[in-house]
């Protein structure tokens, strides 16, 4: 997660807001911008408002036809449509820099989607999100838009001569050190999006995962499971186990390999316990199981229908149960 500009207790509110809205807002299935613009909301605002104002610009987005004006995007597509958009405008405003990128074969595209989805928090200074961020809840995405088109136009030359060996890295690093406000917002305002027609802008973009808005929390990281796996899986499990915490119960690498320990260490929690069973491949392939019980010892059948078989490497996959028959968890 992205440099958040809130505290511990921020990042819990945090937390709240955002298991609230996936819960309330099951359409919305690819949207990394809210977390941010929710963290930054908590910077000026309580819990409560921070969640009525998202809510509202959700809502707004929702009936909104227009992807300019809206302020949240609900789909990959829509994604790909405010991406396309801002490369559509670089393409005539910036050619020296379209044809330095694709000599050194970089996807412009690529870098603006992180840009978007971050909502600037990385690449903006702070100054810059703040004054962002009040004409964003009032213009929508066009204001974002805007602030991004002139930043690339600002950076074109020095970009096109600088040499680097991250590009992401320059651009956090060339953005983030321009500390005159008013000149990037006065270059946004003379972008005329009018101009231009976007009924084709939507580009080709390769996302290697969705983004859920509920993002585990872990102490310690597991040698199997990684946050960016744990996010894939969390967005299946049942929504009433969103809001706990991931706990290491077993790990070969650390304790072995014993089904004896395995089993010992889930006695030390209770029956109706919901586990994450894994394992490794010689091959490398990681694939598992959800159970929504502790793992047991058992002659009979456990747990119902919100087990699910899943697949991580090489590819994500979750096998729900088919309800032909009632036989879930067995050990």
């Amino acid at each position: 997660m992205s440099k958040l500009y809130i505290n511990e207790e921020g990042v819990k509110a945090l937390k709240r807001i955002l298991w609230v809205l996936s819960n309330l807002h099951p359409e919305i299935n690819f949207s990394p911008q809210i977390v941010n613009l929710t963290s930054l909301l908590l910077v000026y605002n309580t819990e409560e408002e921070a969640y009525v104002i998202v809510k509202k610009l959700i809502s707004s987005s929702a009936h909104e036809k227009d992807i300019i004006l809206k302020h949240i995007t609900f789909n990959v597509k829509e994604l790909r449509q405010v991406v396309g958009i801002v490369v559509k405008v670089l393409e005539k405003k910036c050619e020296e820099l379209i044809e330095y990128l694709a000599i050194k074969k970089l996807s412009l595209k690529v870098y603006i989607a992180k840009i978007f989805n971050s909502f600037g928090i990385g690449y903006f200074s702070f100054a810059l999100l703040a004054r962002m961020l009040g004409c964003f809840i009032v213009e929508g995405n066009k204001v974002f838009i805007k602030i991004i088109i002139s930043m690339f136009v600002l950076y074109c030359g020095k970009i096109s001569t600088e040499k680097f060996e991250d590009f992401d890295e320059f651009l956090k690093d060339s953005f983030y050190s321009q500390n005159s406000i008013d000149l990037i917002m006065k270059k946004a305002l003379k972008v005329k999006l009018s101009r231009f027609n976007f009924e084709d802008s939507i580009v080709d973009l390769t996302l290697k995962q969705p983004i859920y808005l509920y993002r585990p929390y872990i102490e310690k990281p597991f040698e199997l499971f990684t946050i960016s796996f744990l996010q894939l899986l969390w967005g299946k499990f049942p929504q009433i186990y969103r809001v706990h915490r991931p706990k290491l119960v077993y790990s070969s690498d650390s304790q072995g390999i014993s089904l004896r320990t395995l089993l010992r260490n889930a006695r030390d929690f209770e029956s109706k316990t919901p586990m994450l069973f894994a394992i490794k491949s010689e091959q490398k392939n990681i694939y598992g199981a959800f159970l929504d019980c502790a793992l047991r010892e058992s002659h009979e059948y456990l747990g119902n229908s919100e087990s699910f078989l899943f697949q991580l490497e090489p590819e994500f996959v979750v096998y729900n149960a088919s309800f032909e028959r009632c036989f879930y968890d067995h050990f």
